[in-house]
């Protein structure tokens, strides 16, 4: 294998791993649809290709591996299928990839996300919010 496939022309490298693909890193609230039901989940990471989510509340039966799905954050949506799960864990590959530019936008967000005090800052203000009674 050539040592320099994953570097860049400045000599950093880029995580690749398995997927081929370089993933954006978020932490972002984001929904999963499916035929049944809408689920809230944390947007993982994220590259052209496909998604890693982790779902917030525990659902039984969880969507099946080749399940339909829409992946929805902020104002991102693609389309795709259950690659794999596990321990709510779910892998997801998009029917069509997602744009450059999506991606650029999704990063800016969860920068401006951590700025906020992150995704626990988020949790807090719903909690609060269904303790209000305003839900």
């Amino acid at each position: 294998m050539d040592q320099n496939a994953n570097m860049t022309p400045d000599g950093e490298g880029i995580e690749r791993g398995r997927r081929g693909r370089s993933r954006l890193r978020t932490s972002l609230p984001a929904r999963l649809i499916t035929l049944i039901d809408n689920h809230p989940v944390v947007l993982l990471n994220i590259s052209l290709t496909g998604a890693r989510v982790m779902l917030r509340e525990n659902i039984l039966p969880p969507p099946a591996v080749g399940a339909q799905v829409v992946l929805q954050w902020d104002s991102g949506e693609a389309f795709g299928n259950v690659l794999r799960i596990a321990r709510g864990d779910i892998g997801i590959a998009f029917d069509e990839p997602v744009s450059p530019e999506m991606l650029v936008a999704t990063r800016e967000l969860h920068d401006d996300l951590a700025r906020r005090g992150g995704l626990i800052s988020l949790l807090r203000e719903e909690a609060r919010i269904f303790v209000q009674g305003r839900c």
